[in-house]
């Protein structure tokens, strides 16, 4: 299913973008003040596009499977 940016966000929706942005911290991709700018903006998401824009410059997830190198 596709999402549209203007789908209201829900519980879970927010706490995977905060796990998200805690591993990219945790990763050094982001400053604290970076971080706790965003964390604060996740909190309070209403739309699944404004939480979109606070993990658009960040590479997919670390803890997927990398796809090998040829």
């Amino acid at each position: 299913m596709t999402q549209t940016p203007d789908l209201r966000a829900g519980d879970q929706d927010r706490d995977r973008t905060i796990s998200r942005l805690r591993e990219a911290f945790a990763e050094g991709r982001l400053t604290q003040e970076e971080f706790d700018g965003r964390m604060g903006q996740a909190a309070v998401a209403k739309t699944m596009g404004d939480l979109a824009t606070l993990t658009a410059d960040l590479p997919a997830s670390s803890t997927a499977t990398p796809a090998p190198v040829t």
